[in-house]
């Protein structure tokens, strides 16, 4: 059974769910955790704590009756396991739009490379004035905000943007219509220009101590 799609409550089930699924026996010492509605990733320091949680997990989807998107992705013997964790940790990989890369004791992120051209892409036509829609503003103004976070940048460095978005979206309600012309006032417009440059830039940082091994899961079909 599929979540209907765009009901407000569909996104507090998912994430629910997920969260019962790991609690259930995959959550314990040594294992780290992180999770978005139905994405999920698992890590660890070694191969038998690590293996353990995997299988762990696969035993709670199995029981709970939920597929994954790719059902056979992680399944296999422990030493494949322990493998392919090995080498996702090792070589990169990408995690709800954001770019992981371990090295011996850090943890580095970025925004994705889509990601970033998304952003440039839409605020290159923004800058451009070609008739942005309220809906299309306050998307681009979320999708910064999305990626500020993972950058550690401080939402107190756009005050400017914060306060527009909240007026957009108050004008949108007011008004009922989410498809009239938008815009930013001058300061505002030079603060966003100035948080999107340093999003494009997109330097890495450190976000914490590295796992030896990780599994990405593929979404859960919820």
């Amino acid at each position: 059974t599929r979540l209907a799609m765009g009901a407000n409550w569909a996104p507090g089930v998912a994430q629910t769910v997920t969260w019962a699924l790991l609690e259930a026996g995959v959550r314990r010492p040594g294992v780290v955790l992180h999770t978005m509605l139905d994405n999920v990733r698992i890590a660890a320091r070694d191969a038998v704590t690590f293996v353990r949680a995997i299988r762990q997990f696969l035993k709670n989807v199995d029981a709970a009756g939920i597929a994954l998107n790719d059902p056979d992705e992680w399944r296999g013997s422990d030493p494949e396991i322990a493998a392919k964790g090995a080498a996702l940790a090792s070589n990169g990989y990408e995690f709800l739009g954001e770019m992981f890369r371990h090295d011996e004791d850090n943890i580095m992120v970025r925004n994705s490379p889509r990601l970033v051209e998304k952003l440039r892409l839409a605020f290159e036509r923004f800058d451009a004035k070609q008739g942005t829609t309220r809906r299309q503003l306050a998307s681009l103004i979320g999708l910064a905000i999305y990626m500020m976070g993972t950058l550690d940048l401080s939402l107190a460095g756009a005050p400017r943007l914060l306060r527009a978005y909240s007026a957009i979206c108050s004008q949108a309600t007011v008004s009922g219509s989410w498809d009239d012309v938008a815009w930013l006032n001058d300061d505002a417009h030079e603060e966003f220009r100035l948080i999107a440059a340093k999003l494009i830039t997109n330097h890495e940082h450190r976000v914490g101590l590295s796992p030896c091994l990780l599994a990405v899961s593929p979404s859960l079909s919820l």
